[in-house]
């Protein structure tokens, strides 16, 4: 659920798959020459997402995701103004690329904006599960050491994004430490290993919800794949409660009109705030 955007990202390696990609519209092509004699291709080439990957229906998913960012930019803001404006939120949604470290580095930049002007958010994490908030708590209050609360997740479920290859894991558990050295309630988004994508947003929505409830003095910070937040995902909608959404990639289109802003944050036509590095 992520994108290739003009600048270079730092991101975890994916053998293979680049090679893969440019290698996409030829074979596309080759199919569209033999439709005649009954080889076709079953989907269409997606027009919006800049990295459209998986089977159709995730394809689709991400497709509306990208369609409902919109076309152009309606506002934009310093860092030092969006950190003020986010104080506001009730909710704050981080749009994530499970493996994309510059992208993570961001999202801590803000949140360590964040805490130092006071705020002390609850937060909610994709890459914990929710069978796990008891030990989260332990943790949160000083009681479980993170080796210990590592060790019992991936006991748990092997695929624990504490520790998984495959992701950024070390910004997970940066993200513990901070509630660790805060005092932050966390608490997982859904259920590990994941529920089906057609049942995964209801509950998602629903844990945040609840988490809002729990907690009424403290902002919630959504840490969840940024395709989840609009389109057929609709978590925005879905919470319905005053936010604040920072995404992680653009459509193709949108980069191009990204390419003449100024540093800072800037806000899609569809809602969605995206931070333009130097």
């Amino acid at each position: 659920m992520d994108e290739v955007a003009k600048v270079p990202r730092q991101r975890l390696p994916r053998t293979g798959m680049t090679s893969c990609r440019r290698l996409a519209p030829l074979f596309l092509g080759l199919l569209a020459a033999c439709a005649g004699g009954g080889v076709g291709w079953p989907e269409a080439p997606a027009v919006g997402d800049p990295e459209p990957s998986g089977p159709g229906y995730l394809r689709e998913y991400k497709e509306s995701h990208y369609r409902e960012l919109g076309t152009d930019f309606d506002r934009t803001l310093t860092e030092e103004a969006f950190v003020k404006e986010v104080q506001s939120a009730r909710v704050l949604f981080l749009g994530d690329v499970h493996d994309d470290v510059e992208l993570h580095r961001d999202h801590l930049r803000l949140l360590d904006a964040l805490l130092a002007f006071g705020w002390t958010p609850a937060l909610g994490l994709e890459a914990v599960g929710s069978e796990d908030d008891a030990l989260l708590r332990q943790h949160t209050l000083g009681d479980l050491p993170m080796v210990t609360l590592r060790s019992a997740i991936r006991a748990r479920w092997p695929e624990s994004w504490l520790e998984d290859g495959s992701v950024d894991a070390a910004f997970y558990r940066a993200l513990l430490e901070r509630a660790r050295r805060h005092r932050l309630p966390v608490f997982g988004l859904e259920p590990t290993p994941r529920l089906p994508l057609e049942e995964r947003d209801a509950r998602i929505a629903a844990a945040v919800r609840r988490a809002a409830a729990a907690h009424p003095g403290r902002p919630i910070v959504v840490v969840v794949g940024h395709t989840h937040l609009l389109g057929q995902g609709a978590l925005i909608r879905r919470i319905g409660l005053p936010s604040i959404a920072v995404g992680a990639r653009l459509s193709p289109a949108l980069e191009r009109r990204a390419a003449s802003l100024a540093p800072g944050y800037a806000r899609t036509s569809g809602g969605v705030w995206y931070r333009k590095r130097l």
